[in-house]
């Protein structure tokens, strides 16, 4: 805390891939409601890649550690309703914005100018049900100006909170490519999809289109593995880790057989890191959150 006060942080800089940052906190939020038993509390993640940059130049260490004072804030003192934590650009474009809203108790105006504050509570009844801030939000503050972030408030007495972390905007060269143009990193790509409902990705699939992208769209597993067999020159297959005729485990092994290289991913609405780990550990390349984006296929293709 000594090296808070005196300005003395360490800033390490390093480029973080936005992707890797919305899944670990995204984890870290619903380990948390797990484990304060908040049954009552639903996690939301607003998360839409194709708005974003790929990756930023910033303290990933920072970043995570004031997210995660954020939301130990959020699970306190939300009793019904949901969190949510969300990333988006800033108005101004100078700025990547990282939320935590929730349905909570709210803070009165007089508090708003102390909660940053070392040790500061509640003068009232509330501090008798969910205790005092501690030196979460200090700490908070303290992260956040050392790497000239930004942290501001917007809370109404019983009408819950949000905080909003704003990041120094410095993008990747991957992103600066991105402005230019896609079809020639998705030239003749082709990409096989495995998830219930057309209508659900209708809107992706004309979207890749546009980049020369081609996509094939599966039901569920038997299907896929039809399709695969129908175009063995994808280059790409994403499917839902929850199919309705077998587990996405059995999937991938049949997959395999027909072509031991071709890539797989992953996809899942909610985070759960066990799962990730064993989808890692049978040959997936990588466990991506839901809804996918045009821009983060392109993206995984220009990896390929």
């Amino acid at each position: 805390m000594s090296k808070i006060e005196n300005g003395q942080i360490a800033v390490e800089k390093k480029w973080v891939n936005i992707d890797s940052i919305v899944t670990e906190v995204s984890a870290f939020l619903n380990k948390r409601l797990i484990e304060s038993a908040k049954e009552n509390v639903e996690a939301r993640i607003y998360f839409h890649p194709e708005q974003l940059p790929f990756k930023i130049y910033s303290d990933e260490f920072k970043i995570f550690e004031i997210l995660k004072i954020l939301i130990d804030n959020a699970v306190k003192f939300t009793q019904n309703g949901f969190i949510e934590f969300g990333v988006g650009r800033n108005n101004s474009d100078r700025f990547l914005s990282f939320w935590v809203n929730d349905t909570g108790i709210g803070i009165a105006d007089p508090f708003k100018q102390l909660i940053f504050q070392p040790f500061q509570t509640f003068n009232d009844s509330d501090k008798l049900i969910y205790g005092g801030l501690g030196l979460g939000l200090s700490i908070a503050k303290g992260l956040a100006d050392a790497m000239s972030a930004e942290i501001e408030v917007d809370s109404e007495k019983g009408q819950g909170s949000r905080f909003v972390l704003s990041v120094p905007l410095q993008l990747g060269e991957d992103d600066e490519a991105d402005k230019e143009d896609f079809n020639e990193a998705g030239k003749a790509r082709k990409v096989l999809i495995v998830q219930y409902g057309y209508s659900t990705i209708k809107e992706v699939i004309k979207q890749l289109r546009q980049h020369n992208v081609h996509v094939v769209h599966a039901n569920d597993g038997v299907s896929a593995i039809e399709k695969f067999f129908e175009n063995k020159d994808v280059d790409l297959i994403i499917t839902d880790v929850r199919l309705s005729d077998m587990s996405s485990f059995e999937l991938i092994r049949a997959l395999r057989r027909i072509n031991e290289n071709i890539p797989v991913i992953a996809q899942t609405a909610y985070y759960l890191a066990d799962e990730k780990q064993r989808c890692l550990n049978e040959g997936f390349v990588d466990y991506l959150l839901k809804p996918f984006e045009p821009s983060t296929i392109i993206r995984l293709l220009r990896k390929l």
